[in-house]
C-alpha cells in the first residue's frame, strides 16, 4: 500500500490564484478532504491534517489543525497553521464566518455547504416556471425534491439572485 501522504497528494489539484491545493477525493459533510490510513476497517484521518504532519511534524494533542484560507478542501501546508479550539473559534468569528446568513455574505447560495443549486440554474428554474413548467418537473430536471423548487421559484431562498 503507498503510504497515505502519497495518496492525499496524488489527489490534490494545485489552483494557481489562490495557492490552494484542493483534495479532489472522498470528503465529509462539511467539506474536509477524508483519507484512510491504512488498510480495510483502519481509522480515516482529515487530508490536511496528513499534509500538516508530513510537512510541519506532529499535532499536539487538543490542537487543530487550522486553515488561513478558510477552504475545507485545501492541504496546501502553507495555508495551515496549528491552534486550539479558541483560536479557530476567533478566526472564525474575526472573519465574519460565525453567523447564518443573511448576516454571513460567504454562507449565501451555492457556497453554502449544502446548496445543489448554482445560481445560474435558479435564473433557469424561475424562467421556466414563469413560462409553465411545473415544480414537479423542475424538480426532476434539477436533481432536487419538489420543495426546493418551491423556496426557489417564491424567493425563500437564493434571494440574492
Amino acid at each position: 500500500m503507498r503510504p497515505v501522504i502519497d495518496r492525499v497528494l496524488s489527489r490534490v489539484v494545485r489552483i494557481p490564484f489562490s495557492g490552494c491545493w484542493i483534495f479532489t477525493g472522498a470528503t465529509n459533510e462539511a467539506g474536509y478532504g477524508i483519507v484512510g490510513t491504512g488498510g480495510r476497517g483502519e481509522p480515516t484521518d482529515r487530508a490536511h491534517r496528513i499534509t500538516y504532519r508530513h510537512f510541519h511534524g506532529q499535532i499536539p494533542a487538543g490542537m487543530f489543525v487550522c486553515h488561513a484560507c478558510d477552504v475545507p478542501a485545501c492541504c496546501n501546508p502553507d495555508h495551515l497553521f496549528l491552534g486550539t479550539n479558541q483560536d479557530n473559534v476567533n478566526d472564525m468569528v474575526a472573519k465574519g464566518r460565525n453567523s447564518l446568513p443573511p448576516r454571513n455574505p460567504h454562507v449565501v447560495g451555492s457556497v453554502h455547504p449544502f446548496a445543489k443549486l448554482k445560481e445560474y440554474q435558479v435564473v433557469e428554474i424561475r424562467s421556466l416556471y414563469a413560462k409553465g413548467w411545473t415544480q414537479q418537473s423542475l424538480a426532476v430536471k434539477y436533481g432536487v425534491v419538489r420543495q426546493t423548487i418551491s423556496k426557489v421559484v417564491n424567493n425563500k431562498r437564493f434571494k440574492h439572485v
